[in-house]
């Protein structure tokens, strides 16, 4: 496995800031959850202080990190990309129970969250090449839009506009393409994904054909809304 050493920090982002700009209250608590979540956790003491005090400095890691602090253990045990294998199948169970758009929307949230979270701490501990980063935001991506389309069509065929599709989606009427860094499979961080959606209103699967137009323009809308 490969370790971080400060010099490749300050090689790499000089001038980033250490533990000086962190609450060290908050620099304490989560340099303790990092020691304590894994006893025989694979990195060094001082890669532990250096993750703590980048995750510190991060109110978006900083939150993730005591919301998901169950994940932190693995990650640095070099497990990162089985948890995140395990933290994509319990949001794949929970998407297919939610009844409700709230509850659809916390739930891909706390998807992000995860996700979001294994990448960074094994970004940042060394225990993951950037191949290995970019595949898992990549799928987290492509597993939210999947489950949200899922629940989408459940929520449409509920209403009787349609029967519901396949499990693979297969005649589903819609074409949902991703382009950019998702398309290619190399999402990082801070890309937005660009879709193309398409339908064939010569192969309508609605009971009511002459709707398909306006229904698939509100799946549009629903589904960037959520």
């Amino acid at each position: 496995m490969l370790f971080r050493s400060q010099p490749f920090f300050d090689s790499l982002c000089p001038g980033v800031p250490d533990t000086g700009i962190a609450s060290q209250v908050v620099l304490s608590d989560l340099i303790n959850r990092l020691q304590t979540a894994w006893p025989d956790c694979n990195v060094l003491p001082e890669t532990l202080t250096t993750v703590a005090s980048y995750v510190a400095a991060s109110p978006f890691l900083q939150r993730l990190a005591i919301r998901h602090s169950a994940d932190i253990g693995p990650c640095f045990a070099g497990d990162a990309a089985q948890r995140f294998d395990s933290a994509q199948a319990d949001f794949r169970a929970a998407m297919a129970d939610v009844k409700t758009d709230a509850a659809a929307m916390a739930t891909i949230r706390q998807w992000r969250g995860r996700s979001a979270l294994i990448v960074a701490l094994a970004d940042l501990a060394g225990l993951a090449l950037v191949s290995d980063q970019i595949r898992m935001l990549s799928d987290a991506a492509d597993s939210a839009l999947s489950e949200t389309i899922g629940y989408l069509y459940r929520q449409a065929a509920q209403r009787g506009k349609l029967a519901l599709p396949a499990a693979d989606m297969r005649g589903c009427g819609w074409t949902v393409l991703a382009l950019g860094k998702l398309g290619a499979g190399e999402l990082n961080f801070s890309s937005d994904i660009d879709l193309i959606m398409l339908h064939d209103t010569a192969r309508s699967p609605l009971a009511t054909p002459d709707q398909t137009q306006p229904f698939f323009v509100g799946m549009a809308r629903d589904l960037i809304r959520l």
